[in-house]
């Protein structure tokens, strides 16, 4: 590292051959130099996917967050659909058991005259 170094971010590229075959690297860098103490320290700074993993982390924990409410909206509709379809039998077993009622009674009206 050169001796006058400002604090700043850096790309390091570094390019190595042999023969036929060339590799080339290079990584971004932040170095905060302290004047007074002549101390440079060096920080990576992340680059591709790591980069937006915060970001991709919010998006997850939106995504359940959503999902979650869609169930416990669909679950209390079931609910209320499920409530309404009890109240429909109910009348209908009420209806179904006044019909029989006035049946028997009907029925014991006939005996009686016979």
């Amino acid at each position: 590292m050169p001796s006058s170094v400002n604090t700043g971010v850096y790309t390091f590229h570094i390019t190595v051959s042999y023969q036929r075959y060339t590799a080339e690297s290079f990584r971004t860098i932040e170095i905060t130099v302290d004047g007074e103490k002549g101390i440079a320290e060096i920080y990576f700074v992340p680059e591709g996917y790591i980069q937006y993993l915060p970001y991709a982390m919010i998006g997850l924990g939106s995504l359940i967050l959503l999902i979650a409410i869609y169930l416990i909206i669909r679950r209390i509709g079931k609910g209320s659909k499920e409530r309404k379809r009890r109240k429909k039998r109910r009348k209908i077993r009420r209806k179904r058991s006044k019909k029989r009622s006035k049946r028997k009674k009907r029925k014991g009206r006939r005996k009686r005259k016979r």
